[in-house]
């Protein structure tokens, strides 16, 4: 399985309340060693930062690795998705730069649609829920299952 998503991210600061949305591209690549189970790992880059006031904030990298537990209905594949995520954000401003990463538990949902050897793929996932902060994504892509 290979499949390519543009992400709308989002990263909510719990403490403030301030919701910041930069983009990303996600390369999902991966296994299925039977139709309802799979592994895949994920490389994710920033595509567009997100500006507050004189600051900027984007996503540098993210990489993980998951299960899926899939539910194949012929072309229509919902599934649920768990793993370890490691993320990295860059931070700027006139002052300087500075970049952070964490890492964390992941899950989501989606589905492929997959009508022949390609398709497309819609997902829901959430990154990482750590003491102060969110951060999740809404995912559109294209998605190859060999």
């Amino acid at each position: 399985m290979f499949s390519l998503q543009y992400s709308a991210l989002s990263y909510t600061d719990e403490w403030s309340g301030q919701e910041l949305n930069p983009d990303a591209a996600v390369v999902r690549a991966g296994h299925l060693p039977t139709e309802h189970v799979g592994i895949e790992g994920r490389l994710g880059i920033g595509l567009r930062d997100e500006t507050v006031g004189a600051a900027e904030v984007g996503l540098s990298h993210l990489l993980g690795v998951y299960g899926q537990a899939r539910a194949p209905f012929d072309p229509v594949t919902p599934y649920f998705v768990a793993g370890l995520t490691r993320a990295q954000a860059e931070f700027s401003d006139p002052g300087g730069s500075m970049t952070e990463a964490d890492s964390g538990f992941s899950f989501g949902v989606g589905v492929d649609i997959v009508p022949d050897d390609l398709g497309l793929n819609l997902e829901y996932m959430q990154y990482l829920d750590e003491t102060g902060y969110e951060f999740e994504a809404f995912s559109a892509g294209l998605v190859v299952i060999w």
